[in-house]
């Protein structure tokens, strides 16, 4: 079997991992939600703003309070709940993926 036969093999059974499969439709779901990802993206921006402040040792105790409030909302929402713990589950499977794969590059078999 070829590297490339492998990998699309590896790809096919990881497309069928039922984790995997719930991940996509919550994916799928999210994006029909601009709201979400509007609110995602603000809380990045919200991020960043208040990193910068910290650097300078300056605060912006309405930009915190705005922050903490969008992010317990963006973060309470069922779906994003949801989606977020799909996500860390699918880390965990590629992590262990990776670890199997670096075990059997290693081994003197």
């Amino acid at each position: 079997m070829t590297s490339k036969e492998a990998a699309l093999a590896l790809n096919a059974y990881l497309r069928k991992e039922p984790v995997i499969q719930e991940y996509q439709r919550y994916e799928a779901a999210l994006k029909k939600h601009p709201e979400l990802a509007k609110a995602e993206e603000e809380l990045k921006a919200m991020q960043k703003q208040l990193i910068a402040l910290k650097a300078k040792d300056q605060l912006d105790l309405s930009l915190e309070q705005d922050y903490a409030r969008l992010k317990k909302q963006f973060y309470e929402n069922p779906l994003v709940v949801n989606y977020m713990a799909l996500k860390e589950e699918v880390n965990d499977l590629l992590v262990n993926v990776e670890s199997l794969l670096n075990e059997g590059l290693n081994s003197t078999d």
